[in-house]
C-alpha cells in the first residue's frame, strides 16, 4: 500500500462510522493475510496504531543528508541530459533538504521547462530551471504560480 495513511488512517472520535468499520475490516484482513504486506507512508503518525501491532517489521528511512542528496542528484540526472556548465548539484543538495522523490520530481519539472524552450541551443538544463523547480517542489513559493510553461 503506497500512501498508506489514506487507507490505514486513525480511528478518531469524529471519524464516520463507515471509516471506523473500514479500518476494523482492514485490521482483520491484515491480521489473517498469509503473505507479505508492504506499507509505505511519509505520514507514519497518521496510521492507526493498531496496524503497527500487526506489522512484524518496520523500517524507517531518514531524510538524506547533504552528501546523500548530492549523490541522488548525480545519479538521477541522466548522462545524456544537456546540462549547463553553471549547474552545481552540491549547491542544490546543500540548499534544499529534499528526499529522493522530491529530487526526482524537481528534476522532471526542470527538464520539462528546459525541453519546452523554443530554441534548441537554449534547451540546456540550467541552475535557474533547477532552482525554480526545487522551490516549487518544496512549496517555498506557493503564492507564485510556477508551471511548466513559465
Amino acid at each position: 500500500f503506497d500512501e498508506a495513511e489514506g487507507l490505514l488512517g486513525t480511528r478518531e472520535v469524529n471519524s464516520s462510522r463507515h471509516d471506523t468499520m473500514n479500518v476494523n475490516l482492514l485490521l482483520q484482513h491484515i491480521e489473517n493475510f498469509p503473505g507479505i504486506c508492504i506499507v509505505i507512508t511519509n505520514l507514519k503518525d497518521k496510521i492507526d496504531t493498531a496496524f503497527f501491532r500487526r506489522f512484524r517489521f518496520t523500517v524507517d528511512f531518514e531524510k538524506p543528508d547533504v552528501d546523500a542528496r548530492e549523490k541522488i542528484w548525480k545519479t538521477t540526472i541522466p548522462e545524456e541530459c544537456p546540462l549547463d556548465a553553471g549547474v552545481s548539484v552540491r549547491e542544490l543538495a546543500t540548499r534544499y533538504e529534499m528526499t529522493g522523490g522530491n529530487i526526482k520530481n524537481a528534476l522532471f519539472r526542470a527538464a520539462t521547462a528546459a525541453a519546452l524552450r523554443r530554441s534548441g541551443d537554449n534547451r540546456k538544463l540550467t541552475m535557474e530551471d533547477l532552482t525554480k523547480a526545487c522551490e516549487a517542489e518544496m512549496g517555498e513559493k506557493q503564492h507564485q504560480a510556477w508551471g511548466m510553461y513559465s
